[in-house]
This record gives C-alpha cells, sequence and structure tokens, in this order.
C-alpha cells in the first residue's frame, strides 16, 4: 500500500460488501497479549467486510455505476475460520465459501477500472482480527463457528482508503425481484 503513494498516485479508494458487525463476536475470546495493535490502528476489526478491490483511483462515475446497479444482488454463506500467516502478523479472518456471483463482482470491477488485481489470487474472507505472528492457528481451530450464516449481498461500498467519510459512496446492486 505504502508503495503505491510513494508512487505518486497520491488518494485512492477501495470497494468491499459490508458484513454484519456481529462477527467481531468472534474474536472477543483472543488475548489481549496475542493481537497485534499497531499505531492509530485496532487490532480488531470492527467494520466486517469483504474486500472486492483495493487502489481504485476513483470513486465510480456515471457508466460504472450503471453497470454495478444492473447486477443482480445475491448471497453469501460464512463458515468456519482460517487466516494468513506473515512475518509480522497473522490475520484471523471467516470463511467465505466459494462463490460465482461474488467472484464475477470482483472481476466487473477490474474490468470497470481497469486496474488489475494486485495480490496472487483474490480470496474473499472477512478479517477478524490482526494477531501476532504464529498466533491464529490455534484461534481458528479453537473458536467455534460451525453453523452457515447467509448473507444478502444489496450493495457495494466505496470509501478512501484513509477511511473518511466524505469519500465514500454506496452503490445499490438490483434486487432479486
Amino acid at each position: 500500500m505504502a508503495a503505491d503513494r510513494k508512487q505518486g498516485q497520491g488518494k485512492f479508494f477501495w470497494a468491499y460488501i459490508p458484513m454484519p458487525s456481529s462477527l467481531t463476536d468472534l474474536a472477543q475470546d483472543i488475548a489481549p497479549e496475542h493481537l497485534n495493535s499497531r499505531p492509530n490502528e485496532d487490532a480488531i476489526e470492527h467494520d466486517p467486510h469483504i474486500t472486492l478491490h483495493v487502489f481504485l483511483p476513483h470513486l465510480p462515475d456515471t457508466t460504472i455505476i450503471k453497470q454495478l446497479f444492473a447486477t443482480k444482488s445475491f448471497q453469501v454463506q460464512l463458515q468456519g475460520l482460517g487466516y494468513f500467516e506473515g512475518k509480522e502478523q497473522d490475520v484471523l479472518y471467516a470463511k467465505v465459501k466459494d462463490n460465482e456471483h461474488l467472484t464475477a463482482l470482483h472481476q466487473l470491477l477490474v474490468r470497470l477500472f481497469d486496474k488489475p488485481w494486485t495480490y496472487p489470487t483474490y480470496q474473499p474472507h472477512v478479517t477478524l482480527a490482526f494477531l501476532k505472528a504464529g498466533k491464529a492457528a490455534a484461534y481458528a481451530k479453537s473458536i467455534a463457528f460451525d453453523q452457515p450464516i447467509t448473507v444478502d449481498v444489496t450493495k457495494v461500498l466505496f470509501k478512501e482508503h484513509d477511511g473518511k467519510a466524505e469519500e465514500a459512496m454506496t452503490v445499490p446492486l438490483m434486487s432479486w425481484s
């Protein structure tokens, strides 16, 4: 992320799907000493979401809004926990079951913004917490999340990466009926 700002791109936006705030309850039993708190950032994700795209150069224009509005709403299913391991920190997340509509929406944004995905693969997930390196595996196994949660995806939110509310937009998807 910092590399993009250094290259002179300045302000950038990200697109995401909001998830139920109750998902943060899954992280409540993490020992505080295992959390990887950083300055000005909480180690627990209090705004659960599925990221669709990052480093977007601008908010959606009229053409993009029309394309998104023509996209039918759909459902995603969350079940189980997973984790990403890193040298400096781990990420504990709720798993998103494979969903062709979600993948298609991600690919649509890549195409509409003409902005490639910068990571090796698109792996939808809901980040729950940032932990110190080597700590997430135990929590992924010990925290119960066996009952699936189905979430209606009815909108896409766009926000400036630093989270400023005045630089945000919500685009509804077409309803099922």
